[in-house]
């Protein structure tokens, strides 16, 4: 095979692989709306993730259809490095748009909260108290997303070699079990048991629904955003 037929072979995998990983980034994107039902006051602020959620569903779907029954080689580290990259830089933009719409702040702000987010460092630059309940759950939602990983949530739903490739190229070597996408699936169910018991237990404890889902998010991933000031 010619080298510019081995490169574009390349392209192609590393496209149908970001097209999966635009849905996922854009669907996380509508998953606050799941919110409104229960604060629909709020429903005037779905713009706000519909905006950026839809477009990279659609974007998804175009690449990954295009692309997906064309590579047929497994993705090597650094394919899996580029894909990596291009989703973290996807995530941080595509997750400050709700911050920007809906808390009217500015581009380094709205920024600065979701890297915050999604890196699990915890520090933001909002004002909770004054925020409406669907941003409060974004901002718990990357966070969890941040905390189990890209890699983790790609490898759960890709089979093959290529989530051995995108796990690596995250700097997630040890696997629970020798297959890759098995043990994504296993930290998967892990983290869905912490958090069925954690909101439970925040219950329990007389802490509201709403705010108990919030806490467990950020407790899972251990990254510290709250709904409360104190």
């Amino acid at each position: 095979m010619r080298f510019d037929q081995i490169l574009i072979e390349k392209y192609r995998s590393i496209g149908s692989h970001l097209g999966f990983v635009f849905i996922i980034i854009g669907g996380l994107l509508l998953t606050p709306l799941l919110a409104i039902p229960f604060f629909p006051s709020e429903i005037e602020y779905i713009n706000a993730f519909i905006i950026p959620g839809i477009p990279l569903i659609v974007l998804g779907g175009l690449f990954y259809i295009r692309f997906a029954k064309i590579h047929s080689h497994p993705l090597l580290t650094h394919e899996a490095g580029v894909i990596v990259l291009l989703a973290w830089l996807i995530a941080f933009l595509s997750s400050a748009i709700p911050f920007i719409i809906i808390l009217k702040i500015g581009f380094p702000q709205a920024l600065f909260e979701s890297v915050s987010g999604w890196t699990t460092t915890g520090l933001s630059v909002i004002n909770v108290s004054e925020s409406p309940h669907i941003i409060l759950l974004w901002r718990s939602i990357i966070q969890l997303a941040g905390g189990a990983g890209f890699a983790i949530m790609m490898v759960a739903a890709l089979t093959g070699i290529s989530g051995s490739g995108l796990s690596k190229a995250e700097g997630r070597s040890d696997q629970l079990v020798p297959q890759v996408r098995r043990s994504a699936q296993i930290v998967m169910l892990i983290y869905m048991i912490y958090l069925i018991f954690g909101v439970i237990t925040y219950v329990l404890a007389g802490m509201s629904f709403f705010n108990a889902i919030n806490h467990t998010f950020c407790a899972i991933s251990t990254g510290g955003f709250s709904t409360q000031t104190k």
